[in-house]
């Protein structure tokens, strides 16, 4: 669907959604590298030749380990804040969206965009005034 408003035109179905937002990917890339972080010494341990299901880390790894996670979360915020902000939400909202860990993510991914709000009251607006003289 395509609207002509004076000789601009703006193509209507296209909208910056899901993974087109700045931000989604670093959170998308965050979540998975937090999870393989997470996981990976279970099932290191598991594989283990005694069958362990705990792994103790000691040393080296364990700084690898750290530093891991907080490139993650640093990743994770960084992200989240980029697309809170891409919503036209102040970063400050998505701060403290934060503090609601998967609340937070699933209120952000609810909240509706409000730069599509105020570019379709203009287009409502410029119509108006094109159609009353």
């Amino acid at each position: 669907m395509r609207v002509a408003l004076c000789s601009n035109q703006r193509n209507l179905t296209m909208k910056s959604n899901g993974l087109s937002r700045p931000g989604a990917l670093l959170m998308i890339v965050s979540i998975v590298a937090g999870l393989v972080a997470s996981i990976g010494p279970i099932v290191l341990a598991i594989t283990s030749p005694t069958h362990n299901w705990l792994l103790e880390l000691t040393g080296p790894p364990v700084v690898v380990l750290a530093f891991t996670s907080l490139a993650v979360l640093v990743l994770y915020v960084v992200g989240f804040v980029r697309y809170c902000t891409s919503k036209g939400y102040s970063a400050w909202l998505g701060a403290f969206l934060l503090l609601g860990h998967v609340f937070g993510l699933v209120v952000l991914l609810l909240l509706p965009d409000i730069r599509e709000l105020k570019e379709s009251s203009k287009i409502e607006t410029s119509r108006t005034q094109i159609l009353v003289p």
